[in-house]
């Protein structure tokens, strides 16, 4: 569950501790990053993992870690107890038992609405929220149109 403050800064995952402490994968990207500096900014601990390290907001913290390679991803997921997934590799259940081994509760999956409208063009997301639904956390999926971001580059 998200939240728009005030100021405009996006707010944490519903956790039922005062601070959430959230995972972002693919936090270097343009979706991600912008996540993770307003996580930061509204005062959220949060945790990028990305394959490669770019300049992050102060406050965030950087852990390398690959989707693809899901065994090494436990101690990455240590502390969070929410998850921001964008979908990476192909075995989303060991990402979402590492994310729930390290203490997530809830995940949030960024999909697309291919997934809904064309499912055998986007079967990898398919995939993945099937996973996310079968799983035990508490789930979101948001299934957007287009980024305008991304959609000229």
């Amino acid at each position: 569950m998200f939240g728009v403050g005030e100021s405009g800064a996006l707010h944490a995952l519903a956790c039922s501790t005062s601070t959430a402490a959230l995972a972002i994968t693919g936090a270097t990207g343009n979706v991600g990053g912008q996540l993770a500096a307003l996580l930061a900014v509204a005062g959220e601990q949060v945790t990028a993992l990305s394959r490669r390290a770019l300049e992050l907001p102060d406050g965030v913290r950087y852990v390398r870690a690959d989707l693809g390679a899901p065994a090494g991803l436990k101690s990455a997921f240590n502390g969070a107890n929410a998850l921001f997934l964008l979908v990476a590799g192909d075995d989303p259940e060991a990402v979402l038992d590492a994310a729930r081994s390290g203490g997530a509760r809830q995940v949030v999956l960024l999909s697309s609405q291919g997934a809904g409208t064309r499912s055998d063009t986007y079967r990898y997301l398919v995939v993945f929220e099937e996973a996310v639904r079968r799983s035990d956390l508490e789930w979101t999926i948001l299934r957007p149109r287009g980024f305008h971001s991304t959609a000229y580059a």
